[in-house]
């Protein structure tokens, strides 16, 4: 196949998901107004939240397996792709990428006030 041929799939192909992308948000947002579940679109979502209830178990049920899979396969619990690092569940980069979303959201949190010390008084 020529380059002039591979560019023009692959410039379909980024075309096609960028409008995928589109129509998915929009649904999600219709479905939002309406309270909807997002993953089924039959239910109602529960209060609070963005799925229906058996759509929620079916979501564990499959998160669980994943991470079972995962851990007996030794490879990074977060990407599934990656050797972990010795002793620690993730690989590097995915630990690099946790911790830099903890300490934001610790930080986050600080400035709101609302983590406090034994004391009662705010960090």
């Amino acid at each position: 196949m020529s380059d002039q041929r591979k560019d023009y799939y692959r410039e379909h192909r980024q075309k096609n998901r960028e409008r995928l992308r589109e129509y998915f948000a929009e649904v999600r947002e219709e479905c939002k107004a309406l309270g909807l579940c997002q993953r089924c679109r039959k239910q109602d979502a529960r209060p609070g939240r963005l799925t229906c209830s058996d759509c929620a178990e079916k979501m564990k049920k499959t998160n669980a397996g994943q991470y079972a899979r995962a851990k007996s396969e030794g490879v990074c619990l977060a990407c599934r792709k990656a050797k972990p690092v010795r002793g620690i569940k993730y690989c590097h980069k995915c630990r690099e990428a946790k911790t830099k979303y903890s300490r934001q959201y610790r930080r986050d949190i600080r400035l709101l006030g609302k983590i406090t010390s034994i004391d009662g008084e705010n960090v």
